[in-house]
């Protein structure tokens, strides 16, 4: 499992998918995961750490305990 692990939180699809293939292009040994909503990262985390989260600004403002909080690499 690649040990630079990055999320992409965002409900639009389109932008999340050339996000990061934008991001294994440039490091092709990063996993990088998409996320439609904060919740569904939660669901299925599984003690999972991201060295990066990508999030709107909306996003990071309703949930900015999760980031402030949330441990990383």
């Amino acid at each position: 499992m690649p040990s630079i692990r990055f999320a992409i939180i965002d409900p639009n699809i389109l932008l999340c998918l050339g996000l990061q293939q934008i991001l294994t292009k440039m490091l092709p040994m990063a996993e990088v995961v998409v996320y439609a909503s904060l919740e569904e990262l939660e669901r299925q985390e599984d003690e999972q750490q991201f060295i990066h989260f990508f999030v709107s600004s909306r996003i990071y403002f309703e949930h900015s305990s999760f980031f402030r909080n949330h441990p990383r690499k």
